[in-house]
């Protein structure tokens, strides 16, 4: 348990899976053909994303309370923290580095492959453990009613990705289709399959009952407390998990001046034998009535001993069961549907609808964006995005062509540096690539 705490401590001090990455949507970065839908190409030739340099996307995101909601003086609130709660309440945390990538336009064939690593986690709690935290479990707001804990676990993965891919231009250019084919090499997990817990308290006798469940399993945790060896980032290591999954999409443009298009990204698992351990609890509920004052004035050595074995029975029913079993985990997958109106050649405005897995739970979006390009030289954007059909965010960037080399820079939450007390959801992202040679068939958004 003690490398699950350090794993968990590692990653929610990440300052910032959370908000879609709008900066994929740009048809001028060759990253959005394995980030967001392999149906795109190319405006160049070739384009190389070299080692160390290449990328970087760091975003968090609190669904639940913002820092304002909080700490109001430099004072904690509960009762305002609680207030911005919703039932459940989850932490998401994503990194992801574009270690090198290579893509090539052949005619109307777009070739492309590379390698990225990947650390996402999420950890997810109750209103009602704030509230029991808060309150007690004799307060009158939480008293004879269950208070939930379920849900409440952490999840988090470190792979590295190697893609080999490519799309085709059919119909005269109007219809692309896109797949790219994925192995994925795990390094490290925490999966919790399963968590209930729940505490109630009677309001006639205040006798406590207390019940829960879960499943946890972790792999390659024991590799967090020794130096990673570069071989373990290596297809097919000997010491990674193995996994496939797979991109899927088209675009199709009736008419040169809209645009549809869908894709799902990394649809696939990762099986893990590594370093496997586990934790499991059956459905367990015990209950506690107290003890009787009167006798505990008069035999209190009794009634200590009856509190003792008490303590002792919760402490064996929740005692969870070890193995070392192998497993299976899903990867977390991405569906998009967009329109696309291009307004001119240097203009256009994409609305979208994203549903993103993380670990199970879905969190869907609605968005918009709009890019004006200012020759061949630079590309800005901005929009809004409705993440999780509820927090309203708003997606800043650019990008930079000179000579061979683009710059990308972007934020999916700009409120997050102007506002930072108010802001839930912090992103930043930047990228650097080579482009040589333009594709001459090229018309639209140059």
């Amino acid at each position: 348990m003690k490398k699950l705490i350090i794993l968990l401590a590692i990653v929610c001090s990440l300052e910032g899976l959370g908000q879609v990455n709008t900066f994929h949507f740009s048809d001028w970065s060759g990253m959005s053909q394995w980030n967001y839908n392999p149906a795109l190409q190319s405006k160049e030739k070739v384009f190389v994303y070299v080692p160390v340099i290449s990328g970087l996307h760091v975003s968090t995101g609190h669904t639940g309370f913002a820092y304002e909601d909080g700490i109001q003086n430099k004072t904690v609130n509960f009762s305002s923290l609680i207030d911005g709660l919703d039932q459940k309440n989850h932490l998401l945390n994503e990194i992801n580095t574009t270690l090198f990538a290579l893509g090539v336009k052949l005619g109307k064939v777009q070739l492309r492959t590379g390698v990225s690593t990947h650390l996402e986690s999420r950890l997810s709690y109750t209103k009602d453990l704030f509230e029991l935290a808060w309150k007690g479990n004799g307060h009158p707001d939480v008293i004879n009613r269950r208070l939930s804990m379920d849900g409440t676990g952490f999840n988090s993965t470190l792979y590295t990705s190697f893609f080999l891919g490519g799309s085709v231009s059919l119909l005269e250019d109007k219809l692309n289709l896109g797949i790219n084919g994925k192995f994925f090499n795990g390094l490290a997990t925490v999966y919790t399959e399963n968590s209930t817990f729940g505490l109630r308290t009677s309001a006639d006798d205040y006798t406590v009952t207390v019940d829960g469940t879960f499943d946890v399993r972790t792999s390659g945790l024991n590799s967090l407390e020794d130096t990673m060896e570069y071989s373990q980032f290596l297809p097919f290591s000997a010491d990674g998990n193995r996994g496939f999954g797979v991109d899927l999409g088209f675009t199709y443009s009736p008419t040169e001046k809209f645009t549809v298009e869908a894709s799902a990204t990394n649809l696939g698992s990762i099986n893990w034998e590594q370093d496997t351990e586990g934790y499991k609890l059956n459905e367990q509920e015990i209950a506690y009535s107290g003890f009787d004052l009167d006798q505990f004035l008069s035999a209190p050595d009794s009634t200590e001993s009856a509190i003792e074995q008490f303590a002792d029975s919760i402490t064996d029913l929740f005692t969870p069961e070890e193995n070392s079993d192998n497993f299976s985990t899903k990867m977390n997958r991405n569906i998009f549907l967009a329109g696309t109106i291009n307004f001119s050649k240097k203009s256009k405005a994409t609305v979208f609808f994203n549903s993103k897995n993380s670990f199970g739970e879905t969190f869907n979006s609605l968005g918009g964006v709009y890019s004006k390009n200012f020759g061949r030289t630079l590309q800005l954007r901005s929009g809004l995005q409705l993440f999780n059909m509820k927090d309203m965010l708003i997606p800043v960037g650019l990008i930079v062509n000179v000579g061979p080399v683009q710059l990308g820079l972007h934020t999916d939450n700009v409120m997050s540096v102007i506002q930072r007390e108010k802001a839930k959801y912090v992103s930043g992202m930047f990228s650097i690539g080579l482009r040589f040679g333009k594709d001459e068939r090229v018309k639209i958004t140059d």
